[in-house]
């Protein structure tokens, strides 16, 4: 993973872990915390060494905006999965640089689907 990130640089790291039931974010510069995600609230839990929150986050200052779901074996139900969607999308359109160095996600073409198209969502989930 040391690699993939030093290769990739990428501008922001989203990652997927349970069973909290919060956000978590770290980052050291200037981008603020999504106070939520969905029904999640913005719970800083802090780094540990050799974590992706402290390699990333702190040492490399990208931020690392963590989901944790309630629980590992059962997902969200659709609905929850969009609403944590719109969220984010929200969340890195306004604090993510506009300008990428290689061909950037949509995100407005992201958000409109998040926002209207459940059925690509209810397939993708299956």
């Amino acid at each position: 993973m040391y690699g993939e990130i030093n290769d990739f640089k990428p501008d922001v790291i989203i990652a997927v872990h349970a069973p909290h039931g919060i956000v978590d974010f770290n980052h050291n510069g200037a981008t603020n915390a999504p106070n939520k995600l969905g029904r999640l609230h913005l719970n800083l839990l802090g780094t540990y060494p050799g974590s992706l929150g402290n390699f990333a986050g702190i040492q490399r200052s990208i931020p690392v905006l963590t989901i944790e779901l309630k629980h590992a074996g059962i997902m969200p139900s659709p609905r929850e999965v969009n609403d944590i969607w719109i969220d984010m999308i929200r969340w890195l359109r306004q604090n993510m640089p506009e300008e990428r160095p290689s061909e950037p996600v949509d995100l407005e073409k992201e958000l409109q689907l998040a926002q209207g198209e459940e059925k690509n969502w209810l397939k993708w989930m299956r």
